[in-house]
């Protein structure tokens, strides 16, 4: 499932970096070579827009339960503000 998603960088609990959507929703994010160019702009209130994967159906499977935890792949920086 791919989406556009817009939010700030933001260290969660665990010092692992995930994309606050709204005060109650975030996205934990994949570590990849393009989270190292939003990683500086982790606590600050800078708005990034991110084309990214949260689920990839496995291939030669008709259907796969989703997993517990989505993780968010970037796939694109769109714009940083």
């Amino acid at each position: 499932m791919d989406v556009t998603a817009r939010g700030k960088i933001v260290k969660d609990a665990s010092s692992n970096f995930a994309l606050q959507i709204s005060p109650n929703q975030s996205f934990a994010i994949a570590p990849n070579d393009l989270l190292k160019t939003v990683e500086p702009l982790a606590g600050l209130p800078a708005v990034v827009t991110i084309r990214g994967e949260l689920y990839h159906k496995p291939a030669g499977k008709k259907k796969a339960a989703a997993p517990e935890a989505l993780k968010l792949l970037i796939l694109e920086v769109q714009k940083k503000e």
